[in-house]
């Protein structure tokens, strides 16, 4: 009764509206390109052939929105297929034991769609794509530490697989094989056998103009000779495994010095030579920098005759007992490399913060030859400084940029405008008395700049500006004393009244022609 019951337990059905589709916003642009590479791949090497899974085809427009979808939580990949699911007692059972199956790096069938519409096997998608494109992203760094982790995966889950009652995969390549986020390796596209047309063979009727033959190179040689079993053979599965390999080992596609530009060879006069019985055995060529102890398992899984090859436990052993196993799984190596990313930091971090200390000692000392400690320090917290008042100030005009006679009248105008408030202000602790207020004012040429190092300011030089100084020091409180100079050009105006002072000693000048500014015709305008 428990086992009936178990039968007719829909765990398995997906409805077509359960499945949250993901918009293209939601990955980014690479990942996208990663999908429609492995989904183009996919179809390439299974679609017709060997495969119930063809991505291309489908009876809905929008499986490609579908591809990747959100179900009860998880990210689940669907893939469609070639033909209609019968829900037997058989796919019941089968169903079932595939339930069972759990192993970290097998990827876990999800449910079946069987909707009329739509029709589609999925499993859970992992994010990092499948191995043919880690292999092929040059912005990941495959030292041999990964690549062994890589390499590990792959054999203990087709070691749990042959273990279990599929007992074999029969189409496993680089594409079948897929990465999640932390980076373990998954076998994915085992699961539903029954389902695969049946395996073609290389016949000397085909050409090598037909695109499917990409997915033979993963190929025992016994199976391009003779048709082969939809689950395929364990000892084929070996051999697929050496190819797999070579890609991981070498980061280069199956045979690639043989479909090199200087070979010219197309990927069915490869198969064609692995099909032939030669001597030695037409097989990837491999480069010196692989370890040992991998080129010994590559060779031992790729020999001719089936029985010679090695199985996954033994493989399993090899590796165990090799070197490579003491530099840990990827994840022991991540971790070790970020341990020794945080120590470096934070020597780089003690580094920069010693250089920003001795950089603020320095500001400080600058700081405190410029104006007096007390000052600095209130400063240095944001505190307030009343600014300083000065019983002289210099304004000048047409600085930096020109305007010709017109900075006469400018500082004229405002001349009269500081005596007009000058008759309202009230000196806060004398408020009976007035403000004496003088006024000089001089017209002539000057230089002006930044002037010094460590306590810059912006000065004025020039006899201009020592005039200009002796006009105020020689005036009068609440009068405008100007400069012969200065009144050539405010005469220009014709809307100022002056008066005749008389002359005056000018230091080092002699004697000078000088004038009371007495108002300005409210009416006049410059020139």
């Amino acid at each position: 009764m428990k086992f009936e019951s178990a039968l007719r337990d829909d765990w398995w059905r997906i409805g077509f509206d359960e499945v949250k589709r993901r918009n293209k916003t939601d990955f980014s642009s690479k990942s996208l390109k990663s999908i429609r590479s492995r989904k183009s791949t996919v179809s390439l090497q299974e679609s017709k052939h060997e495969s119930i899974f063809s991505l291309s085809q489908t009876t809905r427009g929008d499986v490609m929105d579908l591809s990747v979808g959100q179900y009860q939580g998880i990210l689940v990949f669907a893939k469609t297929l070639d033909c209609r699911i019968p829900v037997t007692r058989d796919l019941l059972l089968h169903l079932n034991r595939l339930r069972a199956i759990h192993h970290d790096n097998l990827n876990r069938v999800v449910g079946i769609c069987v909707d009329p519409t739509f029709e589609a096997i999925f499993t859970e998608f992992c994010v990092k794509q499948s191995l043919s494109d880690l292999i092929h992203n040059e912005r990941i760094d495959l030292d041999w530490s990964f690549k062994f982790s890589l390499v590990s995966d792959l054999v203990a889950g087709m070691e749990f697989l042959h273990n279990s009652f599929l007992q074999s995969h029969g189409y496993l390549h680089s594409s079948n094989c897929v990465i999640d986020g932390r980076f373990v390796l998954k076998v994915t596209d085992f699961h539903f056998p029954m389902f695969r047309s049946k395996p073609s063979t290389l016949s000397v009727n085909n050409t090598d103009q037909e695109p499917n033959y990409k997915s033979f190179l993963w190929r025992a040689p016994e199976h391009l000779r003779v048709t082969m079993p939809l689950n395929g053979t364990q000892k084929g599965d070996v051999y697929s495994t050496a190819i797999i390999l070579q890609e991981i080992t070498m980061r280069t596609d199956p045979y690639c010095d043989h479909s090199s530009t200087d070979h010219q060879q197309t990927d069915f006069q490869i198969v064609t030579r692995v099909a032939k019985l030669e001597d030695p055995p037409f097989r990837p060529n491999l480069t010196a920098n692989i370890p040992k102890e991998i080129v010994t398992i590559i060779r031992g899984c790729w020999n001719e005759q089936p029985e010679d090859r090695m199985t996954f436990r033994s493989i399993r052993m090899n590796l165990k007992n090799s070197k490579l196993t003491k530099e840990g799984n990827i994840m022991d190596n991540l971790l070790k490399r970020m341990e020794k990313y945080a120590q470096d930091l934070e020597a780089l971090v003690a580094e920069r913060t010693g250089a920003f200390f001795e950089e603020k000692k320095k500001a400080e000392d600058l700081l405190y030859q410029v104006m007096p400690k007390a000052i600095a320090d209130v400063l240095k917290v944001g505190g307030y400084i009343p600014a300083e008042a000065f019983e002289c100030v210099t304004v000048a005009s047409g600085l930096p940029i020109r305007n010709g006679n017109r900075h006469a009248f400018e500082i004229a105008r405002m001349a009269f405008r500081f005596l007009q408030e000058v008759a309202h202000f009230k000196i806060r602790h004398r408020p009976e008395m007035k403000l004496h207020l003088r006024i000089g004012i001089n017209s002539g040429p000057c230089a002006a700049g930044v002037v010094g190092l460590k306590m810059p300011r912006y000065c004025l030089f020039g006899d201009t500006i020592n005039t200009a100084s002796r006009m105020e020091s020689t005036g009068e409180a609440f009068r405008i004393h100007i400069s012969d100079n200065t009144k050539i050009i405010l005469d220009q105006f014709q809307c100022f009244q002056t008066e005749l002072r008389g002359q005056i000693e000018v230091k080092g000048k002699g004697k000078h022609t000088t004038y009371w500014l007495l108002g300005m015709d409210t009416n006049g305008k410059a020139a």
